[in-house]
């Protein structure tokens, strides 16, 4: 039993809408965060990445939510570019003809947007600066700044050099321009309170394009606010989607049970409107996600259910919306250990998609990926390779051979190869992945972590463990800062350090980090999640090899428990874990204090009517007591 059993995640292709998508289509996102670990009976924590439709967006969650418009001045009706309230022209020789008129300053705003529409990035901010000029303010350096004033404007003009700016991907300019415009309209008395909100809205959405959950997290709790305090249901819709947008962010940080209060609150506002409504659809299918990554999966499947309900009646049996519901119910099948179920919703799901978005598609293409993730976790891995294939021919033609989806499919090629045992061509694709991560993401965002974790695990498995200690290291720097040390991906780069350390013999090390691991997972999930298992397997394990056999089988007791319950009998991983526990058993002679265990929890089980559980114990009561005779 000298076997120790890691996180591994899989390509779960959950769907958690943007919260700035209002359509009825699909999200499109850019990106996707890791998701909830699944557990595998694989010696290294391996992780592999979701793709852009059908699942998480951006996301990494999401696209930026932009909540309401940052344009607060008071503009006029466009007018024709020809004739700009009796101005010839914008040249700079002509700007002293300008003067200093309200009109002139809107028209310029509405030339910089058009031209800002056109994709004609540079001419827009001129435009906007000129109309800064024209309402008395020479310039936006530091030097002009206390000639500003607090007109909103003034503010106006701001945000939209800001949002010029942020489309040239110039984020920390943007950013200084938009809190100009904040300032400016929180110390105008007479602001509408909605304004400060857009302001508040703008630099939250940049701040969470920029990576910094947290402090944009504290910008939408202001729109939030702003918004509970009006009276009357005008905004309640808009309050809707900055609760999913708040939800959205404390997601990304980790803290569970707060997104899904604040779905909720979006669903009881979405629901008085129009209680079948598409929007409401979404909103199931958010708390459906968020309820399956903290592993409670009956209350997940309530929720997806509903969804699709909503869908198939609103929208179609073949729209593309359908199609996600049937890949959000597939996965939350996989999760629980139903692999030929969970195929079939994502053949559904991929079915729709060839015929609506075709066979080229990069939605498409996350189908296949789904759906290679589902094969091999069943073992079938020639198949898996062809969907896995699929998907990347698919990204290359449609995103190129250095977009970041492409890298999603080399890294899940890689792992696939990894199971194989195929252990060289594994790392060389896990590398190609990280190469296009560090390309375009750099070397501390959190999808390059997980690439470092990946190959950190590889490396575990060849035996090159000071090359691997050194990627988990770097995992581990990157996701202390970026997510804390209360984070479920931060659990997982500890499981990982810890597996290694166990490894190299180093056992009190070892225990620590899996200890470390286990305590930010049970305080996420409690003590009724897959993940949990796996961590008290990876424990029970390590203890087994110190000698503590009564210690190790309380936990892997525990791990039996969880999995039948939530995985079913026929699952690979709860097959494994009955096997670790009868071997235990007959090594050590332990069948009084195991048969105390599930005769005390058969009690419970009866005392709460609950059947079916009864039964899964009365089994391990028989099961003991025959190896007991056999010993």
């Amino acid at each position: 039993m000298s076997t120790s059993f890691t996180f591994s995640s899989i390509a779960d292709q959950r769907v958690f809408i943007p919260v700035a998508d209002m359509t009825d289509s699909a999200p499109t996102g850019a990106g996707t965060p890791v998701l909830a670990s699944v557990p595998q009976q694989n010696p290294s924590a391996l992780q592999q990445l979701p793709g852009n439709a059908g699942q998480h967006k951006p996301p990494p969650l999401a696209t930026q939510p932009v909540l309401i418009s940052g344009h607060s001045g008071t503009q006029t009706s466009p007018t024709p570019h020809n004739g700009i309230q009796d101005v010839p022209s914008v040249s700079a020789s002509s700007e002293t003809s300008i003067g200093n008129s309200d009109d002139v300053a809107a028209s310029l705003s509405e030339i910089g947007e058009t031209l800002q529409s056109q994709g004609k990035l540079e001419q827009p901010l001129e435009h906007y600066l000129k109309a800064l000029s024209v309402q008395d303010v020479p310039s936006v350096s530091a030097s002009s700044e206390t000639s500003i004033g607090n007109s909103n404007d003034v503010a106006a003009s701001l945000s939209e050099i800001g949002e010029t700016l942020q489309s040239q991907g110039k984020l920390e300019q943007a950013l200084e321009h938009y809190l100009k415009a904040l300032s400016i309209k929180e110390n105008n008395i007479g602001t509408n309170p909605y304004s400060v909100a857009a302001s508040c809205s703008q630099v939250g959405a940049l701040l969470k394009v920029q990576g910094r959950g947290a402090e944009a997290l504290v910008y939408f709790l202001r729109v939030l606010a702003i918004f509970e305090k009006s009276q009357g249901n005008d905004y309640a819709p808009t309050t809707a989607v900055v609760h999913e947008a708040v939800a959205s962010l404390l997601h990304a940080l980790g803290q569970h049970a707060q997104a899904v209060e604040h779905q909720i609150k979006a669903l009881s506002i979405r629901a008085k409107i129009h209680s079948d409504h598409a929007e409401v659809g979404k909103v199931y299918t958010q708390i459906g996600f968020l309820l399956h990554e903290q592993g409670r999966h009956t209350e997940a499947m309530t929720y997806y259910v509903k969804a699709l309900a909503i869908t198939e009646k609103r929208l179609g049996v073949n729209h593309i919306a359908t199609a996600t519901s049937y890949n959000n119910i597939g996965m939350l099948l996989k999760d629980q250990g139903k692999h030929a179920h969970a195929l079939a919703y994502c053949l559904k799901a991929l079915d729709i998609q060839e015929k609506v978005l075709g066979t080229n598609h990069a939605d498409t293409a996350t189908s296949y990926n789904n759906i290679g993730g589902l094969l091999q976790h069943q073992g079938k891995y020639a198949l898996a390779l062809e969907y896995y294939y699929k998907a990347l021919l698919t990204c290359e033609n449609n995103l190129g051979a250095d977009h970041l989806d492409t890298a999603r499919t080399y890294n899940n090629i890689g792992l696939l190869l990894k199971d194989q045992g195929k252990h060289d061509q594994a790392l060389q694709n896990c590398m190609k992945a990280l190469a296009i991560w560090e390309k375009f993401l750099g070397t501390g965002h959190a999808r390059t972590a997980v690439a470092y974790d990946n190959i950190g695990s590889l490396l575990q498995d060849q035996g090159r463990y000071v090359e691997a200690m050194k990627y988990h290291l770097k995992a581990l720097a990157i996701k202390e800062k970026e997510f804390g040390t209360d984070h479920p991906d931060t659990a997982t780069t500890y499981n990982n350090i810890g597996v290694l350390l166990q490894r190299r013999g180093k056992h009190a090390e070892a225990l620590e980090y899996l200890l470390k691991a286990l305590a930010i997972l049970e305080k996420l999930f409690g003590v009724d999640h897959a993940n949990i298992a796996t961590s008290y397997d990876n424990i029970g394990s390590l203890l087994h090899e110190q000698g503590k056999h009564a210690e190790a089988l309380d936990y892997l007791l525990k791990v039996v428990t969880i999995r039948e319950r939530m995985l079913g009998s026929t699952h690979s991983s709860t097959l494994t874990s009955r096997r670790n526990l009868q071997l235990l058993l007959e090594e050590q002679g332990l069948h009084a204090q195991a048969l105390a265990y599930f005769r005390k929890a058969l009690a419970d089980a009866i005392a709460i009517g609950n059947d079916a559980e009864a039964a899964i114990y009365q089994c391990y009561i028989n099961a003991v007591t025959g190896t007991n005779r056999r010993s």
